[in-house]
């Protein structure tokens, strides 16, 4: 072999280099999404924790004032629970110009008092009186906590 063959064979194996490389750059791969991470913290680690409203319903005959001993267990409990997990205010939506509206008002002083007693502070107790749209088929006192 001469050194003119040995040239011309290492120019030809340059350029079948230079070829395959050009080649392979023009190769295309299936279509890949880069951009599908969110950049939002809250939707990248979806996990969260949020304080929830709670509420309970008394039930409150025409003819009858105060609470049941089972319904006095009841706002106590929920008492005590907002006191371990509560951060808002309680509130005590008692209906106004209904049949039971007076017994409506001396259950709601009762559950105030049921509050207290469980170690509620007053300051965190508010008295939301209303007429509702049915004062025939309404007989309840809704006691909600609001975070």
């Amino acid at each position: 072999m001469t050194a003119t063959s040995g040239i011309r064979r290492l120019r030809t194996i340059g350029a079948l280099a230079v070829i395959a490389a050009a080649l392979g750059g023009c190769w295309t791969s299936p279509e890949v999404v880069t951009a599908s991470v969110p950049t939002d913290y809250r939707q990248r680690h979806p996990i969260a924790v949020q304080e929830a409203n709670h509420s309970i319903v008394v039930f409150v005959g025409a003819g009858r004032g105060g609470l049941s001993a089972p319904q006095r267990a009841d706002v106590e409990g929920f008492g005590r629970t907002w006191l371990r997990e509560g951060t808002g205010t309680l509130v005590i939506d008692v209906p106004v110009n209904t049949p039971n509206a007076r017994a409506a008002a001396s259950a709601a002083h009762e559950i105030r008092g049921r509050l207290a007693a469980a170690g509620v502070p007053s300051s965190a107790i508010r008295v939301n009186r209303y007429s509702p749209d049915d004062p025939e088929r309404f007989r309840a006192i809704g006691l909600d906590w609001v975070e």
